[in-house]
C-alpha cells in the first residue's frame, strides 16, 4: 500500500482550487471552495474516466482504470496560522467506495471558518489491496 499526498496552497482572493490527481487510473478531482466571507469547503471526487471533465487531462498514453467502484482511505487536512496560532482541520481517516456516479463520487465535505491566509490543504490518499 501506498500513501499519495497532494498539497494546494489556498489564498484567499480566488473562490475555486481545483486539481486533478490521478493514480492507478483512478482520476480525483481535488476541490476547495469559498461559499461565503470566511467559509470553504475542502473535498474530492472520483471523476468517469470516459466522461468530459478528463478529455483536456488525459492523452493517448494515459491509463484508465474502468472500475466501477474502488475503497480509498483518505484523509483532508487544512492548516492554517490566525492571529499567530496555528489551527488544524481534518477529517480524520476516512475508507469509503468511490463510484462514478454522482451519489457516489464525492467525499465526506471539511467545512471550516477560517479569515486567514494562506491555508495549507493536504489530500492523503491509500488505495488498500483489492
Amino acid at each position: 500500500m501506498q500513501t499519495v499526498r497532494m498539497g494546494l496552497i489556498v489564498h484567499q482572493d480566488p473562490d475555486y482550487h481545483t486539481q486533478i490527481f490521478s493514480q492507478y487510473g483512478f482520476f480525483f478531482q481535488l476541490k476547495v471552495i469559498k461559499c461565503k466571507a470566511a467559509n470553504f469547503s475542502f473535498f474530492m471526487q472520483r471523476l468517469n474516466p470516459t466522461g468530459p471533465n478528463l478529455s483536456c487531462c488525459t492523452n493517448n498514453r494515459s491509463c484508465c482504470n474502468l472500475r466501477r467502484e474502488r475503497e480509498v482511505s483518505y484523509e483532508i487536512q487544512v492548516l492554517v496560522q490566525e492571529d499567530g496560532t496555528w489551527q488544524e482541520y481534518n477529517t480524520g481517516l476516512i475508507t469509503q467506495n468511490f463510484g462514478v456516479t454522482s451519489r457516489t463520487c464525492k467525499s465526506k465535505i471539511l467545512k471550516a471558518q477560517i479569515t486567514a491566509a494562506p491555508i495549507y490543504v493536504t489530500f492523503a490518499i491509500l488505495f488498500p489491496p483489492s
